[in-house]
């Protein structure tokens, strides 16, 4: 599995206009990585969302909040995608 400390992956990450993240869930949730493009989609920067975790469950649509906890829930290891919405800073 990539990384987001593997030299390619930052490059391809930060060339593309997708968002590629990673996100610690135990024993606390920490943003590990997300790229810088985020801003443009939701008004934060990468810097904000990695620093205060509480902004990133903010910005979550309420309409995926159970399946982001089902997810949360995995088992240590266990690899997880999922598709969310999130509302940006303005509030669109």
């Amino acid at each position: 599995m990539a990384e987001p400390s593997d030299p390619w992956f930052r490059a391809v990450a930060e060339a593309s206009g997708d968002i590629f993240y990673k996100i610690q869930t135990d024993p606390i949730v920490r943003v590990e990585y997300i790229s810088p493009h985020v801003e443009q989609w939701v008004g934060y920067s990468s810097n904000e969302l990695r620093a205060d975790p509480s902004v990133l469950r903010g910005i979550l649509d309420d309409r995926d909040a159970d399946k982001v906890s089902a997810a949360f829930s995995a088992q240590p290891g266990q690899r997880v995608e999922l598709e969310f919405r999130w509302r940006h800073r303005d509030g669109h």
